[in-house]
C-alpha cells in the first residue's frame, strides 16, 4: 500500500511538473492580435493585483513588527529592540520602496504614520550602516512626498 502512494505521487509530480504554467506559443500565436491585447491586459491586471495584496501583507506585518517594538521599548528589552529594529527597517524599505513613483494606498499611509511617530519616539537601532542609509533615504523620500 505504501508503495502504492509512493508510486502514485511520483507520477502526479510528473505529469504536473510536465505541463507548462503559461499557455503554449502554438496557442499564443493562435489568437487574433485583439485576443492578444485582452490577453496581455488580464495578465497585467493580475499581476497588479497580486502585488498590491503583496504590499498589504507586508504593510500588515510591518505593523504588528511596530506593535512588538512598543511594547520591548516600554519593557526596557534593549538587546530585542535592535533586532526587531532591523526587521522594521527592512520590512518599511520592502513597503514604501516606490513611494516617489506612486501613491500609497490609505492603509500604507496609516502604518507610514505609525513608522515615523516610532522612530520620532524612539530613533531605530540599526548596527548596519547600508542599512541606515537605505532608511535616511526613506526619510528623505517620506519629506519630498509631504512638501
Amino acid at each position: 500500500m505504501k508503495c502504492l502512494m509512493i508510486f502514485l505521487g511520483v507520477m502526479s509530480f510528473f505529469c504536473f511538473a510536465g505541463k507548462p504554467m503559461t499557455p503554449s506559443k502554438a496557442y499564443q500565436n493562435a489568437l487574433s492580435p485583439e485576443e492578444k491585447s485582452i490577453t496581455l491586459e488580464y495578465e497585467a491586471l493580475l499581476k497588479r493585483e497580486f502585488f498590491e495584496h503583496l504590499d498589504v501583507l507586508s504593510a500588515e506585518k510591518l505593523e504588528l513588527l511596530l506593535k512588538l517594538r512598543d511594547s520591548i521599548i516600554s519593557d526596557g528589552a534593549t538587546r530585542s529592540q535592535a533586532l526587531i529594529d532591523v526587521r522594521i527597517a527592512r520590512e518599511a524599505l520592502t513597503v514604501f520602496r516606490f513611494i516617489s513613483t506612486r501613491e500609497l494606498t490609505e492603509y500604507q499611509r496609516s502604518v507610514l504614520k505609525k513608522l515615523e511617530r516610532s522612530m520620532s519616539e524612539n530613533k531605530l537601532e540599526l548596527s548596519d550602516k547600508r542599512l541606515e542609509k537605505k532608511i535616511d533615504r526613506l526619510r528623505e523620500a517620506i519629506e519630498k512626498q509631504k512638501g
